[in-house]
């Protein structure tokens, strides 16, 4: 009842928030903090009460599951189910989405009831996308969280001014969006038929549908359609063209929404569907999926270098980031396969961190443009250290949660493919240059400006302050999560706990 209740308490805070406006411009603010509040400890609750009795179960990786019928004739049903990956998943969407509601909480937003509707709408889906073990119940909720992603970039877009733009930029992610759906749908439906052909009866269900294709060309086509799906919304090259400027032209809190939780139903997707459903998608021609990662990685690296606005350069370096996490799928490893779940949580925070302060930088400036900033060192407290904390995060420095992320992927990496991880090991080097020339150009040089309107607020260190703890803890102390990770039932633990403790060395 509790993982129903995980969808449903956003979608009616959400019509709460949209009708409360009438009463008060905050109301809306409360409303939607209110009930995220009740769905996290929610899941606390879940987790406390679920995981610890099924933990140490590796044959029963779900420790909680509802299924309801929905549409009987075609054996699809209202079926979810959590484990230690959906978890994570939801844990780290709450928690985006408390932060992106105090950091907007004193900005002046036309329409604010409708503008929290469309949050908690995007929230609610989004829990039934992690929550979905029926595949035609996954498409619905994916399909339904670009609807409120459209309406809030035309509306509420960081250009709202010019609207033609904003425009353009919503209808390019939704025509991706529809694309990625249509071929998604495809691919499902081929594994439905196919199983109905077998077995004269219809299913969408994630438990029966494993392992159904026996036919090795019908098998490669489907994950074929799987991946050109995910690809699509990760993004990878070369379906990443309506990122850049989306992800430059969001509202803040739509940004955290982007970054931190909607590109990574992409990667959810494949680690939940191919991996756990073709344990055999290596057949599929993996050596040019460790190429296409390579590329990305350099492409993405390339490209942000002649970029001047700071978000798209974030952008630019998670399509980097993406390369990286594309050859740790396909590394044959279940150390990478970990890493990729540290990767997940810890790039989110520190991106989210990045975001706060590229926000703090336009109420001064009015501008994403790095050039346009100089000398800010002694003119904006605090603001350089947690830039540079951010910026050494992304970068994985050492007793950051990011540095165990990418030292497991590439270790996974390393043992079966060794050249390509190296080659890949290169563009750190090259991110490092690219980060640290705007930290330099940012905060060093001499400055034309006197005074500085809008420093830091209490809440914008408090929160920055719990990211900075948050990483650290996941980089000094990573053995509580890979322990936890016991229970995602295709990684072989044991091998990467014995590793763990040379990270630290």
């Amino acid at each position: 009842m509790i993982l129903f209740l995980l969808i449903l308490i956003p979608l009616i805070g959400a019509f709460f928030a949209w009708k409360s406006e009438k009463i008060g411009l905050k109301v809306p603010r409360f409303i939607a903090l209110f009930f995220l509040l009740i769905n996290f400890f929610l899941l606390i609750k879940l987790f406390y009460d679920k995981f610890l009795y099924f933990s140490g179960n590796a044959r029963f990786p779900f420790f909680d599951e509802i299924s309801i019928p929905w549409i009987k004739f075609f054996g699809i049903n209202f079926h979810l189910g959590i484990d230690i990956l959906s978890f994570l998943m939801i844990f780290l969407t709450i928690f985006l989405s408390l932060v992106s509601i105090l950091l907007s909480w004193n900005e002046n937003v036309k329409n604010i009831g409708c503008f929290y509707f469309l949050i908690l709408l995007i929230v609610s889906n989004i829990m039934g996308i992690f929550l979905s073990l029926d595949l035609f119940l996954f498409f619905t909720f994916l399909e339904i969280v670009c609807i409120p992603i459209y309406f809030l970039m035309i509306y509420w877009g960081r250009k709202h001014e010019d609207y033609k733009n904003c425009s353009r930029i919503a209808n390019e992610y939704l025509i991706y969006s529809q694309l990625s759906g249509c071929i998604l749908f495809i691919s499902i439906l081929g594994i439905a038929i196919h199983y109905y052909h077998l077995n004269y009866t219809w299913s969408f269900d994630f438990h029966i549908l494993h392992y159904p294709v026996k036919n090795l060309f019908l098998r490669n086509l489907l994950i074929c359609g799987f991946l050109v799906s995910f690809f699509i919304k990760m993004p990878i090259f070369p379906f990443h063209s309506w990122f850049p400027n989306f992800h430059k032209n969001t509202p803040i809190s739509g940004s955290f929404d982007l970054i931190g939780i909607l590109i990574k139903t992409s990667l959810y997707g494949i680690l939940r569907f191919i991996i756990c459903m073709f344990p055999d998608y290596m057949s599929f021609i993996p050596e040019f999926f460790r190429c296409l990662g390579l590329f990305c990685i350099f492409y993405g690296i390339f490209i942000a270098f002649s970029q001047k606005n700071i978000k798209k350069i974030i952008a630019y370096t998670s399509i980097s980031h993406m390369g990286y996490i594309l050859i740790a799928i396909y590394s044959q490893s279940d150390i990478a396969i970990s890493g990729i779940l540290i990767q997940i949580l810890s790039y989110s925070l520190s991106t989210t961190g990045l975001i706060i302060l590229t926000r703090i930088l336009y109420r001064n400036f009015k501008t994403y443009n790095f050039q346009e900033m100089m000398g800010l060192w002694d003119k904006m407290p605090y603001v350089p250290g947690f830039f540079l904390f951010f910026i050494m995060s992304n970068l994985g420095i050492p007793g950051t949660g990011n540095f165990v992320g990418e030292y497991l992927m590439l270790l996974g990496g390393f043992e079966n493919f060794p050249i390509i991880t190296s080659v890949s090991m290169i563009g750190l080097i090259f991110l490092s240059v690219l980060f640290l020339g705007i930290f330099h150009k940012i905060f060093y040089g001499v400055s034309n400006v006197i005074y500085i309107k809008y420093q830091m607020s209490r809440l914008e260190f408090f929160i920055l302050s719990n990211l900075v703890v948050l990483l650290l803890l996941i980089g000094i102390f990573p053995n509580f999560l890979l322990q936890v990770f016991t229970c995602f039932h295709f990684i072989n633990i044991s091998r990467i706990i014995l590793i763990i403790p040379t990270i630290l060395r």
